[in-house]
């Protein structure tokens, strides 16, 4: 019995491997987009204004859960577009609910939190700020 638990948990894991092609959890992270209408986004220098605008968008919103360097009701967020594509970033903040259900990355870290992100009311322009932000944030 116990041979056959080991048996049908292999299949299954195989199953959700292939089933996830290259966006099963243990993928590079950084070539995970994300799911949502982010693409492609081009970086270049940091830019100083879209930083500040940025800024001001994780104080009055993220803040309430997240912090840079401490798990809070969401994890740190310092570092993070050293772990995820700035794509995968954009797509989980603007298109949270489909990534959280679909997206292999966040429904891990959905399964390691007591809360689920909220969802906001965000522009593409005020989460491409935000993004900018969190580059400064490294």
């Amino acid at each position: 019995m116990k041979n056959l638990f080991k048996i049908l948990a292999s299949l299954a894991f195989v199953s959700f491997v292939i089933s996830c092609g290259s966006d099963a959890p243990d993928a590079d992270p950084m070539e995970n987009k994300g799911i949502g209408p982010i693409s492609s986004v081009t970086l270049g220098d940091i830019n100083p204004a879209m930083a500040e605008e940025g800024e001001k968008t994780f104080k009055q919103i993220c803040q309430m859960c997240h912090r840079l360097d401490a798990d809070h009701i969401g994890p740190a967020l310092r570092g993070i577009t050293n772990r995820r594509s700035p794509e995968w970033i954009m797509n989980l903040v603007m298109n949270t609910s489909e990534m959280l259900q679909k997206d292999p990355i966040a429904i891990e870290l959905k399964r390691k939190r007591a809360a689920t992100m909220a969802v906001g009311d965000l522009t593409e322009s005020d989460v491409r700020n935000l993004l900018e932000y969190l580059r400064t944030q490294e």
